[in-house]
């Protein structure tokens, strides 16, 4: 499980209008909750096609179809990519048998498919992260999300503000792993440079925090032990305490 980082968004729009178009980027009605969720998908969608597997056979496949095709298929070449002694020998045996290229290997995998589970390849999988890679700068969902909204996951929405006819304003608190969404903040502003937002977060396990401002004001972040004032600041937009660290904050 990874550390979750706290979020607080503030949102000032000039007038309801363009609040509700701000609303439509940030927050979605989830019915499983029964409320207002942040998802990052609605202001930048993430691609069908990198939502795919990260890791398993992937890998090595994205690796070996980037090779040379008429690299030779070496024993060094082979202990690169095989860990088993036994199956390693077996392709090893293979390769110096038919003098195979890296692209004949290739070619022997697409031909007999059981060969790929046994080996340890996808080479479907493999190929589709060279596409992904190729369109999307991002051969799987993990990279193009660290990319493209400056997290791993979607957000976890813990409190949101009602948000009725009229208003100009709201604020929602939110959980993102490990850190906050910064690059999703980023094309926020962008979107919208009329409005104000003010993104505040808080890791309480490896102890840094910061704001980002769309007026770049308050725009800064604080680690401990560097910032120890700063940092218990922000911590206590969150609800925390200086008595809730066990460190000397003094």
């Amino acid at each position: 499980m990874p550390n979750w980082c706290e979020n607080s968004l503030e949102v000032s729009a000039q007038d309801s209008a363009m609040l509700k178009s701000i609303v439509e980027k940030v927050l979605r009605f989830d019915q499983e909750e029964n409320q207002q969720v942040v998802d990052f998908n609605l202001l930048i969608p993430m691609p069908e096609e990198v939502n795919i597997v990260s890791g398993g056979y992937g890998w090595p496949s994205f690796r070996l179809l980037g090779l040379d095709r008429l690299q030779q298929l070496t024993d060094e070449l082979i202990d690169e990519f095989i860990k088993d002694g036994k199956k390693a020998l077996r392709l090893s045996l293979l390769s110096r048998e038919n003098h195979w290229t890296v692209g004949d290997f290739i070619h022997w995998l697409n031909v007999h498919s059981n060969e790929q589970d046994y080996f340890h390849f996808d080479l479907a999988l493999g190929q589709q992260y060279i596409d992904n890679q190729r369109k999307y700068n991002a051969p799987t969902w993990y990279e193009w999300a660290y990319a493209n909204w400056g997290v791993k996951w979607n957000a976890d929405t813990q409190c949101c503000d009602d948000i009725l006819d009229g208003q100009t304003c709201f604020c929602v608190s939110f959980n993102t792993a490990w850190c906050p969404p910064l690059e999703w903040f980023t094309e926020l502003t962008h979107r919208f440079p009329e409005a104000s937002f003010r993104l505040a977060y808080f890791e309480p396990g490896m102890l840094f925090a910061g704001i980002q401002s769309s007026d770049e004001t308050e725009t800064c972040h604080c680690e401990y032990p560097d910032s120890v004032e700063k940092l218990f600041n922000i911590a206590m937009e969150f609800g925390y305490s200086k008595d809730d660290f066990e460190f000397d904050h003094e």
